[in-house]
């Protein structure tokens, strides 16, 4: 009995010595202070801005290895070699990342999380219900008229809430935060959407987004985080009533939603799956665009030039007066076309330049799934590769390479809004990595882009937006507009501020909004 005690003793210090040992053709390693626990006081401490701190402390490699507990983790800061592990999918996948967290967070049912993990293990992800749930993404997502109709939606309730608007003190994270939360809920579950029907999933659902880490580690979570747990079951029961209710035959609900439904009744999931599954929808529908949306107004608001310029551009988005019908109480309207703002070429660069700053809280992740060469480019010899091992882990933190002066020049620490504008080119460069790369690229950017600049844009058009101190008053302390710094400590995503920006909003000449126009 002994000698069997011992033989597994020696068997696990092998296996584990040989996870932790270090192959020289793999990335340089980057040893901790603290041995196996270094690297994740470093991550708790500083957040994703310890990669900024590795990478200049050890003259920027481009991609180097941490060793953190038993676990292999290759971090890299090129864009080169980023787009060479974005394109080599057959090797290097997200898919188990997105499997296991979807297990931890929306605790979906054991055997639902069998037949997941069964179409991964067998096919990889690249047959079967995960790739038909990735062609159901891209699709439905693309530039379209299912996409330009669900964003109409969108709009309209955006649209509503901008016209009920009667200004005052707020708190602009909050405010905005409220908007989205309406808007995209509506635009993709329809007007009857559980939003619609329950006005506390809002809070349930923001509760779910500040607790998520905890619900990530999934260690006794109805005592680690007893608010977080209850959340999120409200969620789930208020989405399975959702589907238990056939709500996605009604004309509002949008295509996505209703070929993700059908695309999960062909694989005989069931109504409980879907409604969990939602969760995921909803962190991807509101997690990047409400910061994206804050950071825009704030930056633009507290630049009194930039916002002069950005006005004028909006200018030429108005045509000529047209009349309306004779039940019209007013005799001319003036029309904005809401989808020429991609044309907007100073408030998109505007937009971009945020999601560089504000984006550099994003990480890409893959798992290795087999022992693979990365090369940095098509031309490279084999002594230039680097060896990826399988069961590692990779990383892309744009915390790195958002920050690279050799790309973005030397102001790059400082807020450009016509970077994109004297460069397009960068905005779809491989070093631009708010929306990440390859097949798992966002595929709700279009919808996104076109809902924050509308917002954006009648923001700036129809309101005065001033900071104010903590009495109500407005600031009066010489330093304008001090914007809260960006938490660095949440998990990856668009950087959220540190608390919320007291404001007060005034109306500007009498504006009333209405879908796709301005009229005064």
């Amino acid at each position: 009995m002994a000698a069997v005690i011992i033989f597994l003793g020696v068997l696990a210090v092998f296996r584990f010595l040989r996870r932790i040992w270090h192959d020289p053709r793999e990335p340089p390693l980057i040893h901790q202070r603290i041995p196996l626990v270094g690297h994740i006081i470093g991550l708790h401490r500083r957040g994703l801005k310890y990669f900024n701190h590795l990478t200049s402390a050890h003259d920027s490699p481009p991609i180097y290895t941490l060793k953190v507990l038993h676990k292999t983790l290759y971090v890299v800061n090129n864009p080169n070699l980023a787009k060479a592990v974005e394109q080599n999918t057959k090797a290097l996948s997200f898919l188990p990342l997105e499997v296991a967290v979807s297990e931890r967070i929306l605790k979906i049912r054991r055997h639902d999380m069998r037949r997941v993990r069964a179409d991964l293990d067998h096919g990889r992800g690249r047959s079967g219900y995960l790739r038909d749930l990735h062609n159901t993404h891209q699709k439905v997502l693309s530039p379209g008229p299912a996409l330009t109709r669900m964003g109409d939606q969108g709009l309209y309730k955006i649209v509503q809430f901008l016209n009920d608007q009667k200004g005052g003190v707020l708190g602009l994270y909050a405010w905005t935060r409220h908007v989205f939360t309406v808007a995209m809920t509506t635009a993709v579950w329809g007007q009857a959407s559980p939003f619609t029907k329950d006005f506390k999933l809002e809070d349930s659902f923001w509760i779910v987004e500040e607790k998520l880490k905890i619900l990530l580690v999934d260690i006794y979570p109805n005592y680690a985080t007893p608010s977080g747990s209850k959340s999120r079951e409200h969620i789930f029961h208020k989405f399975l009533d959702y589907y238990n209710n056939c709500e996605t035959s009604s004309p509002s609900t949008s295509k996505f939603v209703k070929a993700k439904s059908t695309l999960n009744q062909e694989h005989g999931f069931s109504n409980e799956y879907m409604a969990r599954t939602d969760l995921g929808e909803l962190t991807a529908v509101l997690f990047n665009i409400v910061p994206a949306s804050f950071w825009l107004l704030t930056y633009i608001f507290s630049n009194p030039a930039l916002l002069a310029d950005i006005r004028e551009e909006l200018e030429t988005m108005k045509v000529t007066p047209r009349r309306r019908s004779s039940c019209s109480t007013r005799a001319y309207d003036l029309e904005v076309d809401i989808t020429r703002l991609q044309q907007s070429r100073l408030l998109t660069s505007t937009y971009y330049e945020v999601l560089r700053l504000a984006g550099a809280g994003v990480t890409t992740n893959r798992v290795v799934l087999e022992d693979t060469l990365l090369f940095p480019s098509s031309t490279s010899a084999p002594q230039d590769s680097y060896l990826l091992k399988k069961g590692a882990l990779v990383q892309i933190p744009n915390s790195v390479i958002h920050a690279d002066p050799r790309i973005w020049g030397p102001d790059v620490e400082s807020f450009n809004p016509r970077r994109f504008l004297d460069n397009p080119a960068l905005a779809a460069s491989s070093a631009f990595r708010t929306f990440g790369g390859g097949a798992s690229m966002c595929p709700g950017r279009h919808f996104s882009f076109r809902l924050v600049l509308a917002f954006v844009a009648a923001v700036v058009e129809g309101f005065e937006v001033v900071p104010v101190g903590d009495g109500g008053g407005d600031r009066a302390d010489g330093e304008g507009w001090l914007l809260p710094e960006m938490d660095w400590t949440r998990l990856p995503g668009l950087l959220k501020p540190v608390g919320d920006l007291r404001v007060r909003l005034e109306r500007r000449d009498a504006l009333r909004f209405v879908h796709d126009e301005l009229f005064t």
